[in-house]
């Protein structure tokens, strides 16, 4: 299952440098009540989804290093246009 760079950055924010799947499904779950648009808790809701199907395994190969580095860059080019 193929992750965009939107929910890479989401699952390295809500990691925090815990790499627990178990954990990380509750924080973005109880952090849904508290976002404010639309657009975002979607994205959390489908990383939700997305992490819920994969294995331990699979989830434990996930590379997240550069995933906000990234979403960075690709904002930086987007503002350059």
């Amino acid at each position: 299952m193929a992750f965009t760079t939107d929910e890479k950055a989401i699952i390295q924010m809500y990691l925090n440098g815990n790499p627990d799947k178990e954990r990380l499904l509750e924080i973005m779950q109880r952090s849904l009540p508290f976002v404010d648009t639309k657009e975002i808790a979607d994205l959390i809701s489908s990383t939700i989804r997305k992490v819920k199907a994969l294995s331990d395994e699979k989830f434990e190969q996930l590379d997240l290093s550069n995933a906000l580095d990234l979403y960075s860059l690709e904002d930086e080019e987007k503002l350059k246009k």
